[in-house]
């Protein structure tokens, strides 16, 4: 079988030589309300705006932001109005990498070209339409190339990537007046779960 080497004049699959493409930014933001009930130790328990009574074990060193100061969970007070405001970024973007092969036509199905790169493994890559490829000194579309000539050429390969981050920060309002009537704690501040009934 006859091998002939094949220049490509243009990239596959390639528009510009970026290596991160333009990303899409959309950002949420949710916003969430609630007035201390119970401090203990790192356990908190806020009752939220829905009335919804809700336990958080806050991690050590976690700062809250009440009246311009930052305090730490042994520093809240019951009766303290906080707002938790969650930022959700999520950026959808495509991370190009190009490198240059030295590979052998394996089928040809335009747009497409399937190739054996020199470890063996076989890809498929689109060819942009109006590609020419230099055959023996003579410009060749896809269509008319057979397995087994060897190409030289850059490779584009785009991959779409998703990074979500999210920032939660937690402001509040020190109870100016005396803090709505919940029980003095003795002793530990103890959890009650719901019990399941089966029936």
């Amino acid at each position: 079988m006859m091998q002939r080497t094949v220049q490509i004049i243009a990239l596959f699959g390639v528009v510009g030589l970026t290596l991160l493409g333009q990303d899409q930014v959309s950002h949420q933001v949710e916003i969430k309300q609630g007035t201390v009930v119970y401090v203990s130790g790192n356990d908190l328990v806020v009752k939220e705006t829905s009335g919804k009574v809700k336990h958080f074990t806050v991690p050590d060193g976690y700062k809250f932001h009440v009246d311009g100061k930052d305090i730490t969970i042994g520093n809240l007070k019951p009766g303290t109005h906080l707002t938790q405001t969650i930022t959700t970024t999520t950026t959808d973007r495509t991370v190009t990498s190009v490198r240059n092969v030295d590979a052998t036509v394996w089928q040809v199905n335009p747009p497409y070209l399937f190739v054996t790169m020199p470890d063996g493994s076989n890809k498929q890559v689109k060819v942009p339409e109006g590609t020419k490829f230099i055959v023996d000194g003579q410009e060749k579309p896809l269509f008319q190339l057979d397995r087994g000539m060897r190409l030289k050429g850059t490779i584009v390969t785009e991959t779409p990537e998703t990074v979500v981050s999210s920032v939660s920060k937690v402001t509040g309002k020190a109870p100016v007046t005396k803090a709505v009537a919940t029980p003095r704690i003795i002793g530990v501040l103890l959890f009650e779960e719901p019990t399941v009934h089966s029936k």
